[in-house]
């Protein structure tokens, strides 16, 4: 099939500004999670206590020690996720009357209003069906295969808890600039692999499912490859799995709220859903999701990068990531 991807001009586009009020938001939600955190400091020990009880009940329950309980779990969260994003985009339950004026982009492509665009993007396309495939179904048949979930005795703390889903948040996040920048970078992985993701410029949380089966695949392993290689503990892991489903969605939601950890975190060491759908509409920065850190090692490539196509070749133009035009490519795949 036949489709046209179209990342336009960096100076064409603009995200709408914070509503009034927002900073002031901000700061009462940063006070808020303080007092949380410090909370939690003063009671680590009932709360390790807690814990270790939980956990003694849940490693001897059918559910955790099922092989497929992460997969499992991820599919579960996804849903419960993107159909309450849909719900907000939708304007069900007078959601509306709170979201509009978080919207990063208040309209829709082409003069089109924001929730005729929302009813387009949340349109079943099949793409449950794919994740299901892709996803669920090689996971169910190699647990079945090769079952080897061994549940350990003892409990984390919740310091350690913390410690290892953010240490595996951030190793994903690396693992995952690393590929996202080599498909940027490279025009025709970009085109074969990555160009689906970025189909439309006005960015809906459903978007996280866009995805070619290869990409798909890319970032699966990366996930999994992160949680091997921290070796966390099976709680922490089911943690982290809701975690990153709840980042993933939020950061393709298209909405800038408070109290998103992009902005409760200060300094700018987190991003969010500005910077991605950002990076959605022109094609530049942002090849990291979480971790601007993580983004500042692919800064000098992006630059690099300025190519044309020969006219008629069916590849159209490709213009470095850097580069103030962003890209324009036309594809058939």
């Amino acid at each position: 099939r036949t489709w046209t991807v179209r990342l336009r001009s960096a100076m064409a586009h603009q995200l709408a500004s914070p509503p009034e009020g927002f900073e002031r938001s901000v700061r009462l939600c940063r006070l808020v999670c303080v007092m949380l955190v410090a909370g939690v400091c003063a009671h680590a020990e009932q709360l390790d206590a807690c814990v270790a009880d939980f956990w003694a009940w849940a490693r001897e329950t059918r559910l955790m020690k099922w092989d497929t309980f992460e997969p499992a779990l991820v599919m579960t969260v996804f849903t419960i996720f993107l159909l309450s994003w849909q719900s907000i985009d939708l304007g069900r339950w007078g959601s509306h009357a709170w979201s509009a004026r978080y919207r990063l982009q208040p309209g829709g492509p082409e003069g089109k209003t924001h929730a005729e665009h929302s009813r387009k993007i949340w349109k079943a396309e099949g793409y449950g069906a794919q994740e299901f495939l892709l996803y669920l179904v090689p996971l169910l048949a190699f647990d079945w295969l090769y079952p080897r979930r061994v549940l350990p005795t003892q409990a984390p703390t919740v310091a350690g808890m913390a410690a290892e889903v953010l240490g595996t948040l951030v190793l994903y996040d690396a693992l995952f600039t690393a590929s996202h920048t080599v498909m940027h970078g490279v025009p025709w992985l970009f085109k074969r692999v990555h160009a689906k993701h970025h189909l439309h410029r006005h960015v809906r949380a459903r978007e996280i499912f866009r995805l070619s089966a290869p990409e798909e695949v890319a970032d699966t392993g990366c996930s999994i490859l992160a949680l091997t290689l921290t070796r966390a503990h099976p709680l922490s892991r089911a943690v982290y799995n809701v975690v990153i489903v709840f980042l993933l969605c939020e950061i393709h939601s298209g909405y800038d709220m408070p109290w998103q950890l992009c902005n409760v975190v200060p300094g700018g060491v987190v991003m969010g859903s500005r910077q991605h759908v950002e990076h959605h509409a022109t094609g530049r920065g942002a090849y990291a999701k979480f971790f601007s850190f993580l983004d500042i090692g692919a800064a000098g490539r992006r630059r690099r990068r300025d190519m044309d196509r020969r006219p008629g070749s069916g590849e159209g133009k490709v213009v470095g990531l850097g580069h103030e035009l962003g890209i324009d490519t036309v594809m058939a795949l």
